[in-house]
């Protein structure tokens, strides 16, 4: 997933506080606040059900609320993300990306999200709201060569960002198992009032935060101003197809600019290389092209065609 956020929200606050039981949206919108739009992306490999059968996704309608610190704490299925803070993108690849791809339909198997179901339509609803709302983004945007070098390889990670500048930077970054579910992330149960949910939880996920403010930096990493020394600011800067930047620029501990103090120093700021998974800029579904998301009902549709069913 990808949110466009404000440079406060923080998903390690987010991640502390679906650990609990209960949570106090009281408490979350007290310590996000918001200065301007951002963008919050993420990839994975499975999108669930609505989480409470109301066209509602645990992405869009609850974990957003939390980043945003904003009330109430699970969004209204009418709620108009055009008006929101917070963008809430899903990059997900199309039926025809898939279907071109290296192993065609077999890389399908990885990928499960369900659009038709024979005895509810609570899925067909939920993916209208998403469509409604502008939120699938392609894997593959199309441009070539591929920087990230896996626009033709069908994904399987779980990613999840915020940036507030098309990518010249992250706020976050996570690296998870956490897929786009309810079991995975969690959900509000109910709510006790005046502010507190019971929260439900039903899988363990591990996964890598990666938090511009919690990075130590070496003793030398300060600028001096009037008042003294001030710590530098860690910008979370993405990379594609490698780990580190370029050799010609210089990198965090390699001292490549030879002032001695170990970072990849650009005046003020120390720039860390996070790597993303799929290409920039990203490139948004056009339905009227007949771009749509793929579902395991074009994988078994792939399998008759091929009288393998």
């Amino acid at each position: 997933m990808i949110f466009h956020q404000s440079k406060h929200n923080s998903l390690a606050h987010l991640q502390v506080t679906i650990s609990s039981n209960t949570l106090n949206s009281n408490q979350v919108n007290t310590q996000i606040t918001h200065q301007q739009p951002n963008h919050n992306s993420d990839t994975m490999s499975t999108i669930a059900w609505p989480f409470d059968f109301k066209q509602r996704n645990i992405f869009t309608h609850l974990l957003t609320s939390i980043m945003e610190g904003s009330k109430p704490l699970v969004k209204p299925v009418t709620h108009n993300f055009a008006n929101s803070s917070t963008k809430p993108i899903i990059i997900y690849p199309t039926t025809s990306e898939i279907l071109s791809n290296y192993k065609r339909h077999l890389s399908g198997h990885a990928l499960f999200y369900q659009i038709e179901h024979p005895k509810s339509q609570a899925t067909k609803q939920h993916y209208e709201m998403l469509k409604t709302n502008r939120v699938f983004y392609h894997w593959d945007n199309g441009k070539r060569p591929s920087l990230a070098g896996r626009a033709k390889l069908s994904p399987h990670v779980k990613t999840y960002t915020a940036t507030k500048d098309e990518f010249k930077s992250l706020e976050w970054f996570v690296l998870t198992s956490a897929n786009l579910s309810k079991q995975a992330w969690g959900y509000s149960t109910r709510s006790t009032g005046k502010g507190v949910h019971n929260y439900g939880i039903s899988s363990f996920e591990a996964g890598v935060l990666i938090n511009p403010k919690t990075f130590k930096l070496n003793s030398g990493d300060a600028t001096t101003t009037d008042g003294g020394k001030k710590r530098k600011r860690v910008v979370l800067t993405p990379v594609f197809g490698r780990d580190t930047f370029d050799d010609g620029e210089r990198r965090l501990g390699g001292d490549c600019d030879g002032d001695g103090d170990g970072d990849k120093d650009d005046g003020d700021v120390v720039k860390v290389p996070v790597r993303l998974p799929y290409d920039v800029p990203l490139k948004e579904y056009d339905y009227r092209a007949g771009d749509v998301p793929w579902t395991r009902e074009d994988l078994e549709k792939e399998y008759r065609r091929l009288g393998q069913m």
